[in-house]
């Protein structure tokens, strides 16, 4: 029943907070101020429901009674908050007040959910700091000389900054605060506000070119003690905070350049001086590169984003708690996780309204320091926002700022408060002004006067120019956030290091693996009393691709594991069973794969060692991988042991993972070089007398042949090494070397499942042994089966590969569908007429050289065989075939590699007996 609770309390929220956003921003469209009331009251309500909604999902949790007795007090503080600033303070905005009492109640939320003891804490700082704060609106409204303070404002800023440079402790590699008495001050937030008051006194006191200098000078002096510090978050908002003010007072445009010019050079500074910088960029750009030296806080945010999803976990169902400092600066990610996108997305949304509310009233002053001080705490406030939530969402790289009154934090949480209090009180002097430009019009009108000059609408070009580029700003970063849900947050899922998914397997029993016909590669079984057995029917055929789920996980075990572990039955059928207590039944994965010719080529191979891959060129459908030696995935904790020490390797996936020399196979490639350096291979000609030597080094064609006269055709068919190390000397190392990488050797492979990488050796400065032994595929060239099932792909396809996969479609257990792949190009490889002309020389192995055994069948073939010496002893050679059927629109791709196989031969003719059950 708890967990019902749990799943349906989770959508509530996400559909109260929508409505609640909703609000902030249509309050705009009316100026009734009767339906405005209304409106507010709304919200009022909706948070509220939020906030009992959740505390009860805590308690039902917990069924502790403190939880409750935190609920209350909470309810307490919200209703006084709202009750006195609405009473005492009747013309400040009841938005600004309704969003920072609904920012608040989020924050306690998920700190009690976190860490209850810091939520307390953060209450009781709550209701001191807004005690304080109810005081801030009138001294706004009644010192009048606050704008004349300058000097004082540049002294307490410094001074503060000082100290903790002085006597500051190191927190995450900056020196942020120090404690007294226990209670811990981090000067850096209150001094953000103290600096708006200083740059808006000094802009009202002369905008001068002489003056603007001292103020950027006294700006820069701030910047410069947070850097030394190492506080660059808080030095970067002060920085950010200045140029808007800067340019709104100045108008000129080119300030902000300069300011940006010079921005940008202390930031490269700051990466090579400071080393938690160089950490936190590296961690921004690849996270699991530096997973174990910086990247490990932002890997766990991005997991946490990904499985929580657009709806959510369920408060206590994530694991939040696996992300560093959850509770101040990566909070955002633990709301994601347990709360949904939606709802974080929807906190964005608060925020920005937060925003607007606060350049609104800079907008409607007309008084130049009041308009500069609510222009410098807005962009403080948003700005921090942004830096928090693109940091930990990885739009930005990390700063280390909190989320202004969502994070657990006393100095930050007393400053925010604060500034939302001075941002009341200039709407009570907005109001004043109002009033006192109505008085004056109306004396004047009585003396008979025209209106008084100078009391017009204030010049707000600038304002609105700045309030635009931060819109923009957060609309992309969600827009960005938005885009990683969709179509990166699957590979952060499905990582490795991600130990959450395996949560999954509380509530779902995990789900089917099939073939492209339906049957079952895997399946889970599950006894009278509840215990789970993964079954894998076809034993040790599909060992590696399927792979397994116990020890670990690997092949598609591992990569679609968060799909087997998601349950898209029926909503109601759902509901039905959290009620029974059951767990529903994951979805099904189907794959590309073809049982019936994984079973052909398994028993084909014997007991050989190698693999087969064979491949739809036209979609890039994988149909057959297969490795060998094996394994039994239904015995593996019995033989766990021994694989790891067995010396055949047999967890090792040759068809993605075997290095191997390419042998003759290689042909291909060195022939499609030679064909782009000499506009085609027509004139070529070469008698071949059986062996070649060079510098000292002397090969001989397979077998002792001697070819004689042989074409560039005959070359390839005939798999003649004289002619081939003939082809090499006269290649250009480095176009070579390109056309390798082209096609893919010492890149990235597309591929889902581990694999290494192909080597191509030659260089510039290799000497006449290695070109030769190269360009015949020996030499120190390695490469993967599956790597030269995906060149022989774009041969077959007209020099485009597709996009190789092997997951069809993600069915629920009844078989409907879920989710569709669909083919895509990944590559073109070579133009459609060097895959043509490749085509062609690959018929004429068939037709007349070394693979007639596939001459005259039902199906028309090309390909390409190859024996590849890796030991001293002639009887030990690897025997390779890559090669495709029905050449005029190519149908199947296969390539297969046989190890210590004892002649040419036996490769083709695995390929053989797959090609004929297929057709």
């Amino acid at each position: 029943m708890v967990n019902i609770i749990v799943e349906l309390s989770k959508y509530l929220m996400i559909v109260l907070l929508t409505m609640y956003t909703y609000l902030c921003f249509s309050i705009f469209g009316y100026s009734d101020p009767d339906r405005q009331r209304s409106m507010l009251r709304r919200q009022n309500v909706l948070m509220f429901m939020i906030h009992i909604n959740a505390f009860m999902v805590m308690y039902l949790e917990k069924e502790d009674i403190k939880i409750l007795a935190f609920y209350v007090i909470q309810v307490i503080l919200f209703i006084t908050t709202i009750t006195l600033y609405t009473n005492i303070y009747p013309k400040s905005s009841r938005l600004v007040v309704n969003n920072m009492c609904m920012l608040l109640c989020i924050g306690m939320i998920i700190l009690a959910r976190l860490n209850y003891e810091k939520a307390v804490k953060q209450y009781v700082i709550a209701a001191g700091a807004i005690a304080v704060s109810m005081a801030v609106p009138v001294i706004i409204r009644k010192f009048k000389k606050l704008s004349e303070w300058r000097n004082l404002y540049a002294v307490a800023g410094i001074a503060s900054l000082a100290i903790v440079v002085v006597v500051g402790r190191v927190s995450y590699g900056a020196k942020l605060g120090f404690t007294v008495a226990g209670i811990s001050i981090q000067p850096s937030e209150l001094v953000k506000i103290i600096f708006v008051f200083f740059v808006a006194s000094s802009f009202k006191m002369s905008l001068e070119f002489k003056n603007i200098v001292i103020t950027t000078a006294l700006a820069a002096f701030h910047v410069l003690i947070l850097v030394v510090s190492k506080d660059l978050g808080a030095a970067l908002i002060i920085f950010v905070v200045y140029l808007a003010m800067l340019y709104v007072a100045t108008h000129q445009f080119l300030y902000v350049a300069a300011g940006l010019g010079a921005g940008s050079v202390a930031s490269v500074g700051a990466y090579y001086l400071f080393n938690h910088v160089r950490t936190r960029v590296e961690a921004w750009r690849d996270p699991f590169a530096v997973y174990d030296n910086g990247g490990y806080q932002v890997a766990q945010s991005l997991f946490a984003i990904g499985t929580g999803g657009w709806f959510g976990m369920g408060l206590f169902q994530g694991m939040p708690e696996k992300i560093p400092v959850a509770d101040e600066d990566f909070i955002f990610s633990a709301i994601s996780e347990e709360m949904g996108l939606i709802f974080a997305l929807c906190i964005i949304l608060i925020c920005v309204s937060c925003y607007v509310m606060f350049l609104n009233i800079a907008m409607q002053l007309h008084n130049m320091f009041y308009k500069m001080v609510a222009l410098g705490l807005g962009t403080c406030y948003i700005f921090q926002a942004f830096l928090n939530i693109g940091g930990v969402t990885k739009f930005i790289p990390s700063t280390g700022v909190t989320l202004p009154l969502v994070s657990y934090g006393g100095s930050s949480l007393l400053s925010t408060l604060v500034m939302f209090a001075i941002i009341q009180g200039l709407y009570i002097v907005r109001e004043d002004e109002e009033e006192d430009i109505e008085r004056r019009k109306k004396e004047r009108l009585r003396a008979k006067r025209g209106p008084e000059a100078g009391v017009g609408r204030p010049r707000n070009k600038e304002f609105a120019r700045v309030t635009y580029i931060f819109v923009a700003l957060f609309l992309a970063m969600m827009g960005y956030i938005s885009y990683f849900q969709v179509t990166r947050s699957k590979e952060y899922i499905q990582s490795p290091y991600n130990a959450r998914k395996d949560s999954y397997a509380e509530r779902v029993v995990r789900g089917n693996i099939l073939d492209r016909s339906g049957n079952v590669l895997a399946r889970t079984l599950v006894s009278e009393d509840g215990t789970e057995t993964r079954e894998y029917p076809y034993g040790n055929m599909f060992a590696h691709t399927v792979g397994y789920s116990d020890h670990g996980k690997s092949g598609l075990e591992s990569v679609t594991n968060f799909e087997l572990l998601t349950s898209n039955a029926f909503f109601l059928e759902k509901l039905k069973n959290e009620f029974q207590d059951k767990k529903n039944m994951g979805d099904s994965v189907v794959t590309t794969l073809d049982a019936n010719l994984q079973q052909t080529a398994y028993q084909a191979m014997g007991n050989a060692k190698g693999a087969v891959v064979v491949m739809e060129p036209s979609t890039g459908k994988i149909l057959v991988m297969l490795s060998k030696p094996d394994f039994d995935p239904n015995r593996l904790s019995e033989d766990w042991e021994y694989l790891n020490t067995d010396v055949n390797s047999a967890l090792l996936n040759r068809a993605t993972q075997g290095q191997y020399a390419p042998g003759s196979t290689f042909k291909v490639i060195t022939a499609l070089e030679y064909m782009r350096e000499n506009l085609g291979a027509s004139s070529y000609s070469y008698n071949c007398g059986g062996a070649i030597e060079q510098d000292g080094t002397t090969i001989h064609c397979f077998g002792g042949n001697v070819h004689g006269q042989v074409s560039f055709a005959d070359s390839i068919a005939y798999s003649c090494n004289t002619s081939f190390c003939n082809i090499g000397l006269s290649l250009d190392m480095g176009r070579f070397k390109k056309t390798s990488k082209e096609l893919l050797f010492d890149s990235k492979l597309p591929s889902v499942l581990p694999y290494s990488k192909s080597k191509f050796m030659l260089d510039t400065g290799a000497t006449s042994a290695d070109k030769m032994m190269t360009a015949m595929g020996q030499g120190k060239t390695q490469v993967s089966p599956y790597h030269m099932a995906l060149v022989t792909c774009a041969i077959a396809n007209g020099g485009i590969l597709m996009k190789p996969y092997l997951v069809d479609s993600i069915t629920n257990y009844t078989g409907q569908e879920v989710d569709k792949n669909l083919p895509e190009e990944y590559k073109t490889l070579m133009t459609a007429d060097e895959a043509a002309q490749l085509k062609q020389y690959m018929t004429g192995v068939v037709e007349y050289g070394t693979a007639t055994v596939l001459r005259g069948q039902s199906y028309t073939a090309a390909g390409k065989t190859g024996t590849a010496e890796y030991s001293s002893d002639k009887e030990k050679d690897h025997s390779w075939y890559i090669g495709l059927t029905n050449v005029d629109n190519p149908e199947l791709v296969i390539s297969v590699i046989i190890e210590s196989s004892d002649g040419e031969g036996k490769a083709v003719n695995v390929a053989k007996q797959v090609f004929d059950a297929y057709y």
